[in-house]
């Protein structure tokens, strides 16, 4: 570079010389051979220039019409003659265009290919190599740092490196990379290949193939492959095919994952979709967010398309309902408001809001306010309903307020309200603190508020201890007991187990009739149950004769005895019929009779009389 100076110096300076030398001599050439310069203080010491050693091409050198400034230097343009003018250029591959507002930019001669590019307005293009002129920095002030046919078209825009990258847009800049294009305001590509940023204020980190979108206005792509970033505000961090539509969405990574709605959020996974506004898919695979905030945390085809519902993970599951709820399992279904699924497989709160299922399999809920714990193929079809668990218990639609549970392999079905059923199972009142527990029946009480308060309870519990310490059973009777009956052992009993029965009691009951008419029909309210029963005569007319109701149990005994004032005038019982008599009976005062009923034959049987 210092040699290049000082020949141009030389130059300017022969010519110089060579043209005084014709100006005295007007329309004459002066030819020399050398010109040698000497100082007049040192005669002897001096400067020679010479003619070249090789042979001479003519050409003519033209000054510069305008005095330099400090540092500027000669420099050569043109094709013949050559102008001269001054520069302050001191890099020998370098040249600034001064009749173009001062762009700065490398020697076409300096350049691969020898083709020349035409910066803008003090703009610099400093790369090595361009297939066509139009790959330059041909923005004002626009800058192109290197590499191979590049083109900073936009203002202020700039392109570092690279391979055929191109920065059109106002503010826009490449970092490096191939094929990259940045055409949006204030754009940027850091590096990869094949990017395309149209969005304003926008920028790609590097990747391939990534696209920002017209529409993406402050959108970013980290890297990755063919993703997509087109609502504004949104962001790729990376991965492969992901697509963000969505004002202000986010894709983290993955691949082929979704978002498309305002707010929509992918963590990563593959083919997820966030389709609903501000709804969140964290991971998985082929699960779909499309209701308003809704969340899948993962998973695998999974739905949430309820407004707020979740998802949390699991297989095939699909919350359908506003505010509903799956955590996790396989191919269950919430899709009433306010349903939520714990677990399971193949369980559904379809129709009844507020609705729950804990878990297990095929259990289903249509009921408001109702809930399945878990266990298999149950059904709760009514409002304010609990199946704890077991299997093949259903609450239908009229069992609101019930409770049921069955153990058994056979299905059961109750439709009563406020029901407490425990199917094909033991109930147990345990304890293991010493203390027995009660079985309490609470009477009848009417007040809202804190309970018992005043209502009293009748209740049964176990002995401290039993005799013999052996286990008691007891075995109801198949049927309701007679007024009067009492529960006692049948026939049969053992140390540990027996079977009760309805028997009579010794207790004598005393009724009074009061015969006031012929053939009068002693009513079976009269007879039941009554071991002792007065008929009086009441006198006239003499010897009414009535009949008997039929008794009810074998076995039953009946005293009969006549008042009567007036001798003669008592009460008649007829043979036949339902009474089997020694005759017909005429009762006067103080006379009685006593029968016993025999259910099979349906008569009552005279056991004696007596005559008083």
């Amino acid at each position: 570079m210092k040699h290049s100076k000082l020949l141009l110096h030389v130059v300017a300076l022969v010519t110089f010389y060579a043209l005084s030398a014709v100006a005295v001599m007007a329309q004459s050439y002066t030819t020399f051979q050398g010109i040698r310069f000497e100082r007049s203080a040192a005669p002897g010491t001096f400067i020679t220039l010479t003619s070249p050693t090789s042979a001479i091409t003519p050409y003519t050198l033209i000054l510069p019409p305008t005095a330099p400034t400090t540092g500027q230097v000669l420099q050569v343009t043109g094709s013949g003659p050559y102008q001269l003018g001054w520069t302050s250029s001191f890099a020998s591959v370098l040249e600034v265009l001064v009749a173009d507002g001062g762009g700065l930019r490398r020697i076409s001669s300096n350049n691969e290919g020898n083709v020349v590019g035409m910066p803008g307005a003090w703009a610099n293009d400093f790369q090595g190599s361009r297939n066509n002129s139009t790959q330059t920095a041909s923005g004002d002030y626009s800058l192109i740092g290197g590499g191979e046919d590049n083109t900073a078209s936009g203002k202020y825009s700039s392109v570092i490196g690279g391979y055929t990258n191109t920065a059109s847009g106002l503010y826009s800049a490449v970092g490096g990379g191939e094929s990259n294009t940045a055409s949006g305001q204030g754009s940027g590509i850091l590096a990869g290949a094949f990017n395309t940023n149209a969005g304003t204020n926008a920028v790609i980190g590097g990747g391939q193939t990534n696209t920002i979108g017209a529409g993406g206005t402050n959108a970013f792509i980290g890297g990755g492959l063919q993703n997509t970033a087109s609502g504004i505000n949104s962001v790729v961090g990376g991965g492969t095919l992901n697509n963000v539509s969505g004002a202000y969405g986010v894709i983290a990574g993955g691949e082929s994952n979704v978002a498309s709605d305002t707010g929509a959020f992918v963590g990563g996974g593959l083919s997820n979709t966030a389709s609903g506004n501000r709804s969140v898919v964290v991971g998985g695979s082929n699960n779909v967010a499309s209701g308003s905030r809704s969340f899948i945390g993962a998973g695998d085809n999974n739905t949430a398309s309820g407004l707020m519902s979740v998802v949390g993970g699991g297989l095939s599951n699909t919350a359908s309902g506003p505010y509903a709820a799956i955590i996790g399992g396989q191919s269950s279904t919430a899709s009433s408001s306010h349903a939520f699924v714990g677990g399971g497989q193949s369980n559904s709160v379809s129709t009844g809001t507020h609705s729950g299922i804990g878990g297990g399999q095929s259990n289903a809920v249509t009921g408001g306010w109702s809930f399945i714990g878990g266990g298999s193929t149950n059904s709760v079809n009514a409002d304010y309903s609990t199946i704890p668990g077991g299997r093949n218990m259903t609450l239908a639609a009229g069992a609101t307020g019930s409770f049921g549970f069955n153990s058994g392999s056979t299905t059961m079905s109750v439709s009563s309200p406020n029901s407490f059923v425990l199917g094909n199972t033991d109930l147990w009142l345990a304890n293991n603190d010493n203390t027995p527990r009660e079985l309490r029946f609470y009477e009848a009480y009417n007040t809202a508020g804190i309970f018992p308060n005043s209502a009293n309870y009748i209740g049964f519990k176990s002995p401290t201890s039993t005799n013999g310490n052996l286990n008691n059973v007891y075995t109801l009777p198949d049927r309701v007991g007679l007024s009067g009956q009492a529960l006692r052992l049948a026939s049969g009993a053992t140390t540990t187990a027996g079977t009760l029965e309805w028997a009579e009691t010794m207790t004598a009951t005393v009724g009074t009739v009061n015969v006031t008419a012929d053939n009068q029909a002693i009513t079976a309210a009269q007879a039941d149950r009554v071991t002792f029963l007065r008929l009086d005569g009441n006198d006239v007319p003499a010897n009414r004769t009535v009949t008997i109701p039929n008794g009810v149990i074998d076995g039953i005994r009946l005293v009969i005895r006549c008042i009567a004032g007036v001798a003669g005038n008592g009460v008649q019982l007829v043979d036949g019929a339902n009474l089997v008599l020694n005759g017909d009976a005429n009762l006067q005062d103080s006379d009685a009779i006593v029968l016993m009923w025999d259910n099979t034959s349906t008569v009552w049987v005279e056991l004696m009389r007596s005559d008083n």
